[in-house]
């Protein structure tokens, strides 16, 4: 299953490119370029496995084969900013 956040706003940036060409004849170029580029916030997904519940229970359903329970992956998206980083 997956599920998007139609609540997520997009990357945010600000980047800087800029060069410098000198043409000193037909056959010869002299040429400098330099670039930046600051990122305020990624959007990212992260995924977890769950347990599926049973829908009348609510108990994990048991895998006979694994002797485990059944899970499934849940991809959720947010964005990540410096300060959220960190927690």
């Amino acid at each position: 299953m997956q599920e998007g956040n139609p609540y997520l706003e997009p990357h945010v940036a600000e980047q800087l490119d800029i060069s410098l060409e000198w043409y000193l004849s037909e056959s010869s170029v002299a040429a400098v370029a330099g670039f930046g580029k600051w990122v305020e916030s990624f959007v990212t997904t992260m995924t977890r496995l769950e347990d599926v519940l049973h829908p009348t229970t609510g108990q994990p359903i048991e895998d006979q084969e694994s002797g485990g329970n059944v899970r499934a992956s849940r991809a959720s998206t947010r964005r990540l900013t410096p300060a959220s980083a960190t927690t």
